[in-house]
């Protein structure tokens, strides 16, 4: 295990979630405890580029939950009791992270992108409300947005085989980390703040990544965006390409209920 401060680690478990427990009323695993302080480490990195997602960390804004042990509904359950206590705080940039146990063995960056699509398959399937008005269920639209219990929530994939992206690579098994959309409040795509935001953290992904930015980051809403695209980026700097994995309900989804492995728990 990692050597760590108890006060430091205390502080951790109390944020986070599983269905409806919370902080130590959850049971983790070994596992978890290291993979949380490797990627805590990284994130609070005064150097790592997403400076929101840093400050948020030392604020004590980002959540975290374990896909292992689940069921079919619980990290749908988990995910949308964060989402109802993060709307009782609207001026906090809270996120949630979703840890996955580490391989025995390594795995190809193209099976971490299955799992990831899976999974948000299986929660879309398991969430009973309707897809927002203001976001397309056309994953080809620039208002598209993975929606959850009526919310758009930025989703992204991070995992060890970022080798070359390795602002990506944020401990030893796949991440998924969900940001609501409105926790992006005073920095949207075309204010000044989120220019100015958008431009330095480009900046330090050049830097920390030493490659360029991938071409396929893009300001939600503009008519050349695909937000999907963003989700799970190549290990490198070629386009994204071919259709989104993800479907909606409405758009010729399967309707049945979620398995258990629809959400990939190891056991």
């Amino acid at each position: 295990m990692l050597v760590t401060s108890s006060r430091r680690l205390a502080d951790y478990r109390q944020r986070v979630l599983l269905g409806d427990l919370v902080g130590r009323a959850v049971q983790t695993p070994e596992w978890f405890i290291r993979c949380l302080e490797t990627f805590h480490t990284i994130v609070t990195d005064p150097e790592y580029p997403c400076y929101f997602g840093s400050a948020a960390a030392h604020r004590g804004e980002l959540y975290y939950t374990i896909s292992d042990p689940c069921t079919q509904h619980l990290l749908a359950r988990t995910l949308q009791n964060f989402l109802a206590n993060a709307r009782l705080v609207p001026d906090e940039r809270r996120n949630l992270t979703v840890f996955f146990p580490p391989d025995a063995l390594p795995l190809a960056h193209s099976e971490y992108e299955r799992r990831f699509w899976s999974v948000l398959r299986a929660l879309h399937q398991a969430d009973a409300s309707p897809w927002p008005d203001s976001v397309s269920v056309d994953p080809d639209q620039a208002s598209w947005e993975f929606c959850f219990a009526g919310e758009p929530v930025f989703v992204f994939c991070a995992a060890p085989s970022y080798r070359l992206r390795s602002s990506r690579n944020l401990g030893p098994g796949m991440l998924m980390l969900m940001q609501p959309r409105r926790s992006f409040f005073g920095i949207e795509g075309h204010t000044r703040a989120g220019i100015q935001a958008r431009n330095k953290t480009r900046e330090r992904l050049e830097k920390w990544d030493q490659m360029p930015v991938h071409p396929d980051l893009g300001v939600y809403g503009e008519s050349d965006n695909r937000e999907w695209r963003q989700y799970v980026l190549p290990d490198g700097n070629s386009p994204v390409t071919g259709t989104c994995p993800f479907a909606t309900r409405s758009v010729g989804a399967r309707r049945e209920s979620p398995t258990r492995h629809d959400f990939e728990c190891n056991e």
